[in-house]
């Protein structure tokens, strides 16, 4: 619950600062006070999402080294094993703040 109230405020805050900067684009002492803080949000955003697109991207590169071995060669006993790790990799594997999976898609 509290990712979720956390990425809320940032997402808000996003929108309040890109509103106040639209309205006050002729006042360069708002916008140079205003930029900072956006810049700051837009880095939060990217660090709370890095480790769930971390994990996204290892479970990828688990289910490509799994399929592209000489699994087939093995002895029978490996490759039972070896489909359980094929089979559990081919899932989407994600992190969830609430209702925010936490990936660079949702990041954007």
């Amino acid at each position: 619950m509290y990712h979720f109230f956390l990425y809320s405020m940032v997402l808000s805050g996003l929108s309040i600062f890109a509103i106040d900067i639209i309205l006050n684009r002729d006042d360069y002492f708002i916008l140079l006070k205003l930029v900072p803080c956006l810049a700051a949000a837009i880095v939060y955003i990217f660090y709370f999402n890095w480790p769930g697109q971390k994990i996204i991207e290892i479970n990828d590169e688990i289910f490509t080294t799994i399929y592209l071995t000489n699994w087939y060669s093995f002895p029978l006993q490996t490759q039972k094993l070896m489909k359980f790790m094929f089979l559990r990799s081919a899932d989407h594997i994600f992190i969830k703040a609430s209702i925010f999976e936490m990936s660079f898609k949702t990041c954007s």
